[in-house]
């Protein structure tokens, strides 16, 4: 019988203060450590949560993609620029605008949360990078996060 265990990536940064990135653009690409990943493990994406914050709140759409090696996206990359990053891919996570949860007296916050599972096999690390599709850019004031919910097996 497998062991399974659920974790949580803790808020990681799409989007940061001072980043900028327009329609059709990328963010930084980042890593996920797998709980206890002294040795690769198989699991599963589960889902994710996208938390929006700023003086210009933006609820983006685009798509979280997941890689098994780092594409090494700094923000404002408008491609892969080669076919070997497109080969690590592992899937993608699309946010819509209906997907944004904005309280009725609005302010400067926003959540989106999709169970959208992604499997995997034996990784230590997960990637991931947002690809921003919305025409209206992500500003110097805003800024976007992520929580990716996980299960591995151990």
């Amino acid at each position: 019988m497998s062991n399974t265990i659920v974790k949580s990536s803790g808020v990681k940064p799409l989007v940061a203060t001072a980043g900028v990135i327009a329609a059709n653009e990328f963010g930084t690409s980042f890593a996920i450590p797998l709980y206890g990943a002294e040795r690769s493990l198989s699991g599963e994406i589960l889902g994710t949560t996208l938390i929006a914050t700023g003086t210009a709140l933006i609820q983006a759409t685009g798509n979280l993609l997941f890689f098994n090696a780092d594409p090494e996206l700094t923000i404002g990359d408008a491609d892969l620029d080669a076919a070997a990053k497109w080969k690590t891919v592992i899937g993608w996570i699309p946010i819509a605008a209906g997907d944004w949860f904005e309280p009725s007296g609005g302010g400067l916050g926003a959540v989106a949360h999709v169970n959208t599972p992604l499997a995997f096999d034996s990784l230590q690390n997960i990637y991931a990078a947002w690809f921003h599709e919305l025409a209206t850019g992500i500003g110097a004031d805003e800024v976007l996060d992520c929580l990716i919910e996980y299960r591995i097996e151990k």
